[in-house]
């Protein structure tokens, strides 16, 4: 367990949030690039380099489903009753389309990463099938990163705003972190803790102040943007024993990372709660603050009522369904 990469996701929901409730220059889909390059790295890290076979896959899908999809239906199911019975407009989520969010099809606002995310978890088994036969590999990944790159940054924007294309190529970049710090650290070339410090800053400054000619349009397709995501999530890998990784590490950033996935959902609707119920506060920074507390607090609850037993029963029910899978035969 990397501890400060959990607090990285603290602050990727928490930029999201940010972003959303003050309209300010930084972008939120800052924070869901950095979410993806996370989501890369962790698939690489964990699983790339492991047999596929029918069990580990098996486990491998009920992992991500117990980790996810408790939450996110609960949040689908619920904000849909909302809207049509209370008149919200959360997510402009429509009754009609919940079976398509809970299929991983659905594209209302904030919610549709969770479709993008789960077509790279299939894709990312196809990739992990290769490499466990030998037609993959890391130079493999580098091949499928050219294409990748060509549909994110020329393509990306006339593309579905969850079509895999328009983000495979961040998701490839997290899984390749995970081998080129193994590369680097091999070589005594670690990233000094002051890396991470700065490209934390230039998380917050560069993507909002430096405009690209080069590659016009959205977050996905700006190298600067997806590279500071990437450098950030390598300098803290590369610098664990560092004071500002093990400060991402820490007790109050960890909490915010093992909570991310409720604050990104709810802060919609904590936006709603200020916003059309409520009426508006004096200024914008107290409603940030005030916005802030409300998701949290819903985030925690989430995590405690739905997330935790959504995980431990997903888990076990789906350790009992893998028992019906049938055992690869070992050669004699």
């Amino acid at each position: 367990m990397i501890k400060s990469l959990h607090g990285l996701r603290g602050v990727a929901a928490l930029s999201v949030l940010f972003a959303h409730t003050i309209h300010g220059p930084l972008s939120p889909s800052l924070g869901v690039v950095l979410f993806f390059v996370l989501s890369g790295f962790l698939m690489g890290y964990l699983y790339f380099n492991k047999e596929a076979s029918p069990t580990s896959v098996g486990k491998y899908a009920v992992a991500r489903l117990a980790r996810i999809y408790p939450l996110f239906a609960f949040v689908i199911i619920s904000t849909a009753a909302l809207n049509h019975f209370a008149g919200a407009d959360i997510f402009q989520l429509k009754s009609y389309e919940v079976d398509q969010h809970l299929l991983f099809a659905g594209s209302a606002f904030t919610v549709w990463t969770i479709s993008a995310e789960f077509q790279f978890y299939a894709f990312f088994v196809l990739l992990w099938i290769l490499n466990s036969r030998g037609l993959m590999g890391v130079r493999g990944l580098l091949l499928l990163l050219i294409p990748a790159m060509f549909f994110g940054f020329y393509i990306g924007d006339e593309l579905g705003r969850i079509s895999l294309l328009r983000y495979l190529h961040v998701f490839l970049i997290g899984m390749l972190i995970a081998p080129l710090c193994s590369f680097l650290s091999t070589r005594k070339s670690m990233v000094g803790g002051a890396a991470i410090v700065l490209i934390l800053l230039a998380y917050f400054i560069v993507p909002t102040h430096v405009s690209n000619p080069w590659f016009p349009g959205s977050v996905y397709a700006d190298p600067i943007a997806v590279l500071i995501c990437a450098g950030l999530v390598a300098s803290c890998i590369m610098a664990q024993d560092s004071w500002p990784a093990r400060l991402l590490g820490s007790r109050v950033p960890y909490w915010l990372g093992e909570i991310s996935f409720g604050i990104y959902l709810f802060h919609r609707h904590a936006q709603w709660l200020i916003y059309d119920v409520v009426g508006g506060l004096s200024n914008q920074w107290i409603e940030l603050a005030a916005i802030t507390a409300i998701s949290i607090a819903l985030a925690q609850l989430g995590y405690w009522v739905i997330e935790v037993p959504g995980r431990k029963y997903g888990r076990m029910v789906g350790d009992w369904a893998l028992t019906f899978v049938p055992k690869r035969v070992q050669p004699t």
